[in-house]
């Protein structure tokens, strides 16, 4: 079994793969070509660093796994054979083969691991867990545009199902979302009832899980719940669990769970986003979040002390910025915007909004700075 419990972001790829399985003897990797050739390679989990599945052996099962950490990968098997065993062998087959067919593991199993990785080689208590994975993905599990090959047009019946059915929300892959009929059926809810039944707990659990999901409305059924859940929010964002989440689930976590945090006037919200600095480099999340909260004269000064030097940068900062501030607010950085990329369509929008001497006088200087971009 191996002793590494990776943390490594570095996602596994073929080439990886592929220079693990040169170490393999070709005696074992013929044993494992046939556990392949048998279609005994199942529940096919991944993450970043990390590898998992179950294989079905001629006596037993076992669950071999590959780990990554920050300078070395290797594998282990609960066969607790001298690795590389077949069945580890047979796994990295697999995903040589078929990396599409290795998902996300799913929110049942994530909860049943209790933050402890190893008590997934525990005898019966692993395949017990590993079991909460079904042996072939379900299509909700996969990305859209393979599921749609290989099955039924996916259909969320109701909030009820969805409940005592969580894995088909809280597994959906985030392609899904794409489908503007899916995606308008989960922001859809309506039925206060259905939606308080599991609890506020229940919901920020599955959101902490697969972030991407449109959930914003769910929470105003507990307006005044919240607040009492404060610690448990904040356990959520600082102890994630036992599965590594690749980068963008991790930032959509984290943005979810503080947005929930916005909700509490007491709560120091540009603080908290601090320690999580890294995910946001040019402070607009902390700057969003002020204006959510009401903010927002806070908000613009916050920014302007943080203001990028990089031209591209401010550009971004400046197109964040007129999508969030009111008109009255975020014309100084719509007319720099305009005059700093020469944006036709900016000058346009500004027409709507200065008077027209003060629309001519900046039409004249957008003329002299983007001589060929406008023509009167």
């Amino acid at each position: 079994m191996s002793q590494i419990v990776s943390q490594n972001p570095m996602d596994i790829t073929i080439e990886i793969v592929d220079e693990y399985i040169r170490r393999i003897p070709e005696k074992t990797l013929r044993l494992a070509r046939d556990y392949i050739y048998e279609d005994r390679c199942i529940r096919k989990m991944s993450m970043p660093g990390r590898l998992i599945a179950e294989l079905r052996g001629y006596h037993d099962s076992y669950i071999p796994h590959f780990e990554l950490s920050a300078d070395l990968w290797q594998g282990g098997c609960t066969c607790m054979r001298p690795a590389p065993c077949a069945h580890v062998g047979a796994l990295l087959l697999s995903f040589r083969q078929h990396p599409e067919q290795f998902v996300f593991p799913p929110y049942a199993f994530a909860m049943a691991l209790q933050n402890s990785w190893r008590v997934l080689f525990e005898a019966t208590t692993g395949v017990n867990i590993l079991r909460l994975m079904p042996e072939i993905a379900p299509w909700w599990m996969l990305p859209r545009k393979i599921a749609h090959t290989k099955s039924e047009q996916m259909a969320l019946d109701n909030l009820e199902r969805i409940i005592h059915q969580p894995q088909m929300l809280v597994d959906l892959h985030p392609s899904w979302l794409d489908d503007p009929s899916i995606l308008n059926a989960i922001k859809g809810w309506k039925n206060a009832q259905l939606i308080r039944k599991p609890g506020l707990l229940f919901w920020i659990k599955l959101w902490a899980y697969n972030p991407f999901l449109p959930l914003d409305h769910i929470f105003s059924s507990f307006p005044d719940e919240i607040e009492a859940l404060t610690s448990q929010i904040l356990a959520e964002l600082w102890n994630p669990g036992v599965i590594p989440f690749p980068t963008d689930r991790q930032w959509h976590r984290v943005q979810r769970l503080l947005s929930l945090m916005e909700l509490i006037p007491s709560v120091p919200i540009v603080f908290l986003w601090d320690q999580f600095a890294a995910m946001d480099p040019l402070f607009l999340a902390r700057t969003h979040a002020l204006i959510r909260q009401g903010q927002m004269d806070q908000a613009i000064h916050y920014i302007e002390q943080h203001w990028p030097e990089d031209a591209q940068e401010q550009h971004i900062v400046r197109q964040a910025l007129i999508n969030w501030l009111p008109d009255s607010k975020k014309l100084p950085y719509l007319i720099a915007d305009c005059l700093e990329t020469g944006s036709v369509p900016e000058l346009q929008e500004l027409k709507k909004h200065l008077i027209p001497e003060a629309y001519e006088d900046l039409k004249n200087l957008f003329n002299r700075r983007w001589p060929s971009s406008y023509e009167s």
